[in-house]
Parts: structure tokens; sequence; C-alpha cells
């Protein structure tokens, strides 16, 4: 009733971001809206504010200057010349190119061009990151924006090898 799922922000982001694809009705996204205004804090933690700019970008909103909050400078001025946030993350990394060219930064912009260095560094031998499943396949959305700059494609290539690989006979991973 309060525009959440299961009270939580991180279920709600995430809920935000398949329900907008999945064209839900006017009324539904004004909840969703209505509870991120509520809990429309800054996070310390870098991926909690990516996630919340993926959300707010699905719902149509400035993830600069969402009621008073901006959720992208954070996750700017997280980034160290070489990788963003968390020194031993690599998730965040992967959710700022994720997030950041559809706030305006492009290969031109050093933390773009660093951070996909840095997330293709961090990619295994086997061709995964972390040996996940779900980090792979978030670097394979990541990156696959990217697929100009040196390295990207076979990267791609790899991480589709270790995806393929990595499915069960049922179908799942």
């Amino acid at each position: 009733t309060d525009g959440s799922f299961e009270e939580n922000n991180v279920y709600t982001d995430w809920a935000s971001i398949g329900l907008v694809a999945g064209n839900v009705s006017d009324s539904v996204k004004n909840n969703i809206l209505n509870y991120l205004s509520a809990h429309n804090t800054v996070s310390s933690v870098q991926t909690d504010n990516e996630r919340r700019v993926m959300a707010l970008l699905a719902l149509n909103q400035n993830p600069y200057s969402f009621h008073g909050s901006d959720f992208v400078t954070p996750i700017v001025h997280s980034f160290d010349g070489t990788q963003i946030g968390d020194a031993h993350l690599d998730n965040d990394d992967i959710f700022g190119l994720i997030v950041l060219p559809s706030a305006g930064y492009t290969t031109n912009d050093e933390i773009i061009s660093k951070t996909i260095s840095f997330v293709i560094s961090a990619q295994l031998p086997n061709g995964s990151w972390n040996n996940s499943v779900d980090m792979t396949s978030a670097s394979i959305q990541a990156l696959s924006q990217f697929s100009s700059f040196t390295g990207v494609n076979s990267s791609l290539t790899s991480a589709g090898n270790y995806i393929a690989n990595a499915q069960s006979n049922d179908g799942g991973w």
C-alpha cells in the first residue's frame, strides 16, 4: 500500500525497473514514485545509488535531482582514477557502467574508459566475474554498450561462453 515491495528499497528499485519494462499502469508507477520520494536518501554504498539511478531512469525521473537528491554525483565522486567505489568489489563498477552512459557519460570520459578497463581486468580466466552467472550477466549488459572499446568484444565472447557452459540441463543456472 505504500508503493514498496516488501517495504524494502532494494526490491522496490529492482521491481520498478521490471514493472516499467512491462508497461505497468500509471497508478502503480505513481505509488512507486511516492515510496521512492519518501525514501530518498543517498547512500554511502555506491551499488545502492546505482540501483536507484536505474530505477529512476526507468521511471523517467532525473537521477541528478530527484526530490532534492542527486544519486549520480556520489557515484562519480567515488571514482579513484581506476575504478568506482569499493576497491574490493567489481559490482559497483559494473553497475556504474550500466547507469553512467544514461547519465551523460561516454568513453571520452576517463571514468568510463578506466572503469571499462577495470571491469575487463576483473574477469576470471573462465570468462566469469566472481564465478557468478548473475555478475557475469550484468557485466555483459554493461560492457555490450562499449563494443568498440579495445578488449570488450573478446571479454564478451568469453563471458558468453561461461554463461552457456554454466547452464544446467533443466535450463536454469
